[in-house]
C-alpha cells in the first residue's frame, strides 16, 4: 500500500533540493543533533509538509520516494536515509523545526522498527533526551538554538505521532524544561527506578 504522499508535488516541480541558506543551516544543525542521514527537500507551501520518510516507503505503484525523488530531480538519495521534505518558512524557526524534524525522524526510525512496548520506549526516550542535550551543549556553545522552543517542537511532534504517540506521552510524565548537562539537573525523561 501506498503512503499518502503528494507525488504530484514532484512531478510538478513543487518539490526540489533545499539549498537556501537557512537549509543548509538546518541541515547542518540536524546532522549534529542526530547523526542520521538525511536527504533535505523543499515543498513549495500550497502543498502540505509531509512527514519524515524512509526512503523506501513506498508513495506510488511500489517506488520508494528516495527512487521517485533521485529520478524526477536528478539527484542522489542514499539508500537507507530519511527523507525530509519542509516548506520553506520551516527553515526559518530553526529551533521549533529542528525539534519537529527530530521527532518525526525518531517516530519514523521508531516505527519501522517496531510498535513501542513500555520497555522499548525508554530507548525511544533515551534518544530524543541525548537529541536534546545535543541542542544544549550547542545552544551553550553558540547560541543559535533555543533548549525550550527545540523542546517544544519535538514535544508536540511526538504526541502527534502514531505508534510512538504513547511512548511521547510516556516522555511528558518526567518532562522539565530542558537538557540534563553540565549540572543543570534538568532531564526530558527518567526511566522508572
Amino acid at each position: 500500500m501506498a503512503h499518502r504522499f503528494p507525488v504530484a508535488a514532484v512531478w510538478i516541480g513543487a518539490v526540489s533540493v533545499a539549498r537556501s541558506t537557512q537549509a543548509v543551516t538546518f541541515d547542518a544543525l540536524l546532522s549534529r543533533i542526530l547523526p542520521i542521514e538525511v536527504a533535505l527537500f523543499r515543498i513549495d507551501a500550497r502543498f502540505p509538509q509531509p512527514a519524515a520518510l524512509a526512503d523506501d516507503t513506498v508513495v506510488v505503484a511500489g517506488v520508494g520516494i528516495g527512487d521517485v525523488l533521485a529520478e524526477e530531480l536528478g539527484v542522489s538519495v542514499p539508500y537507507g536515509s530519511i527523507v525530509l521534505i519542509r516548506h520553506e518558512t520551516a527553515f526559518q524557526n530553526l529551533s521549533f523545526e529542528l525539534g519537529a524534524a527530530v521527532a518525526e525522524i525518531l517516530s519514523a526510525v521508531m516505527e519501522r522498527a517496531f510498535t513501542p512496548t513500555p520497555a522499548e520506549a525508554e530507548i525511544f526516550a533515551a534518544l530524543a533526551q541525548n537529541c536534546l542535550d545535543a541542542v544544549g551543549d550547542m545552544a551553550e556553545w553558540e547560541g543559535r538554538l533555543s533548549v525550550r522552543t527545540f523542546r517544544d517542537g519535538l514535544m508536540q511532534t511526538l504526541m502527534q505521532s502514531g505508534a510512538c504517540a504513547s511512548a511521547a506521552h510516556a516522555l511528558m510524565q518526567g518532562l522539565t524544561s530542558g537538557p540534563r548537562h553540565r549540572g543543570d539537573n534538568v532531564i526530558l525523561y527518567a526511566a522508572p527506578s
